[in-house]
C-alpha cells in the first residue's frame, strides 16, 4: 500500500526505507545477480518481478550515492500470477546467482543465468528448462498454486536446492543438480496438512503461511522453515530437518544460543535423561547459564532422576540452572500442554516469586478434575520449589 521497502540491519535496527513500486502478484527475492559489478560485488541485491510487465528489476544500495536505492531493469521473462520466483546458486560451477522461476501451468522450472560485466552490463542471458528429472526421466517437476517455494543448500554440497512444499500432495519436493543431471525426490508427511496451508500472494489473501530456507543460527545447517499463521499468538514456527538426531542437535544448539535466559520451558515426551528434544547427551551444546534459570520440564518422568545416573535435571544444574521442576511419573500430554500455554499468563512475575507462583498454580488446578489432581501429585514429589527470584 505504501510502495516502500524497509531494510534492517542484522541486529534489527532499521537502516532506512525507500520508494519501491510493488503491485498485486509481484514477487521479490534477494541474491547476487550482478556479481561482477564492482559496487555491489560483495553483497546481495533486491529483485522484483513485475507481474504486469514480466520485467525483472534489480535494486541496489549504492554507497557513493548516499545509500540511494537504484533501480535497474535487467530481464524480460514470462511470469504468471501463481508462479514461484527465487534467486540462488543452483549450480556451484556457475558464478554468482541465478534467477529461478517455477510455473504452475506447464510444471516446469526455468533457470536464468546472467553473464554481466564490471560495469553492470548484461552480455547475455541463458535460459534452462527443467521438467523431466533423474537420469531416467522417471520423475517430473511438481508445483501447484499456493505451494511454498524457496532455494537453499540444505545438504551443504555447494549447490542451492530447489524446494517445493506442496499442500495438495502433502509432500516436500527437492530438486537439485547432482553434477551431471537435474534430479528430484519427494518426501511425504502425513502431518503436512496440519502445519502448512499455503503461502499468501499479494493478489490473493486467502492463504497466510510462509516458507523459506536458510541458516537461522550459528553452527546450524541450512534448513527449511515454515511459518504457520493461525492469526495471532497461536501461530507456529517449524524448522524441518531430515533426521531425529539432527532435530535433537538443533534444539540443543539453540539452548546454547540463549544461555542468558531466566526461564526455560520444555514441553514434549520425556524420560529421566531427556525431555524431547532437550537431552542430557547433548549438553555439550548448552554452554553456561549465566542467569541461573528456572527450568520447567512438562514431560513424563524427567523429574525422576534418583536411579538413572547423570539425569536431565542434574545436567541442567551442572550448567547453571537454579531450579529444575519435572514430573516423577507418566504425565498427561493434554494437561502438560495446557500448563505450557497458561502457566505464565497466570504468574505475575512482577509481584510473585517463582516458587510461590508454581505452588499457587498447583493449588488452583488441584480441583479441576482427576487428570489435574494426578498432575499435582506428579510435580509435587520433592515439595514446592524454593526459588525466590521473580
Amino acid at each position: 500500500e505504501e510502495d516502500l521497502v524497509y531494510i534492517y540491519e542484522l541486529n534489527g535496527a532499521l537502516k532506512g526505507s525507500w520508494y519501491f513500486e510493488f503491485n498485486q502478484w509481484d514477487q521479490i527475492a534477494t541474491g547476487d545477480i550482478l556479481h561482477e559489478y564492482m559496487e555491489v560485488s560483495y553483497r546481495d541485491e533486491i529483485l522484483r518481478v513485475d507481474h504486469e510487465t514480466n520485467y525483472v528489476y534489480v535494486y541496489m544500495l549504492l554507497a557513493h550515492e548516499g545509500d540511494n536505492l537504484r533501480e535497474v531493469e535487467i530481464l524480460d521473462l514470462d511470469f504468471t500470477r501463481y508462479d514461484g520466483f527465487a534467486v540462488g546458486n543452483v549450480r556451484n560451477d556457475w558464478e554468482g546467482n541465478e534467477i529461478v522461476v517455477i510455473r504452475d501451468d506447464d510444471q516446469k522450472i526455468y533457470i536464468y543465468k546472467l553473464n554481466t560485466t564490471t560495469y553492470m552490463e548484461i552480455t547475455n542471458v541463458e535460459r534452462f528448462e527443467i521438467r523431466d528429472l533423474n537420469r531416467c526421466g522417471c520423475m517430473q517437476v511438481r508445483y501447484t498454486p499456493y505451494d511454498g517455494f524457496a532455494l537453499g543448500d540444505i545438504n551443504e554440497d555447494g549447490n542451492d536446492d530447489i524446494i517445493v512444499v506442496c499442500d495438495e500432495d502433502e509432500k516436500i519436493y527437492r530438486y537439485y543438480w547432482d553434477g551431471a543431471y537435474w534430479c528430484g525426490e519427494a518426501i511425504y508427511s502425513s502431518l503436512l496438512s496440519d502445519w502448512f496451508h499455503g503461502v499468501r500472494y499479494t493478489g490473493s489473501p486467502t492463504r497466510h503461511d510462509g516458507f523459506a530456507v536458510g541458516k537461522l543460527f550459528r553452527l546450524e545447517k541450512p534448513s527449511s522453515v515454515i511459518i504457520r499463521n493461525r492469526n495471532g499468538p497461536t501461530s507456529s514456527f517449524y524448522s524441518l530437518v531430515s533426521t531425529w538426531e539432527e532435530a535433537d542437535k538443533l534444539a540443543n544448539m539453540r539452548i546454547g544460543q540463549y544461555n542468558t535466559m531466566s526461564i526455560l520451558l520444555i514441553s514434549g515426551h520425556g524420560n529421566p535423561l531427556a525431555a524431547s528434544p532437550v537431552n542430557a547427551a547433548y549438553d555439550g551444546y548448552w554452554g553456561e547459564f549465566s542467569q541461573h534459570p528456572l527450568v520447567l520440564s512438562l514431560s513424563c518422568l524427567s523429574g525422576n532422576y534418583e536411579d538413572y545416573g547423570d539425569s536431565l535435571g542434574e545436567a541442567l544444574f551442572r550448567h547453571g540452572a537454579a531450579v529444575f521442576i519435572g514430573s516423577t511419573e507418566v504425565s498427561a500430554c493434554s494437561v502438560d500442554s495446557d500448563v505450557a500455554q497458561n502457566y505464565f499468563e497466570y504468574w505475575n512475575v512482577w509481584e510473585t516469586s517463582a516458587g510461590r507462583a508454581f505452588r499457587d498454580y498447583k493449588n488452583v488446578r488441584s480441583g479441576s478434575g482427576n487428570y489435574w489432581m494426578l498432575w499435582v501429585y506428579e510435580f509435587n514429589y520433592y515439595g514446592d520449589p524454593k526459588f525466590p527470584g521473580g
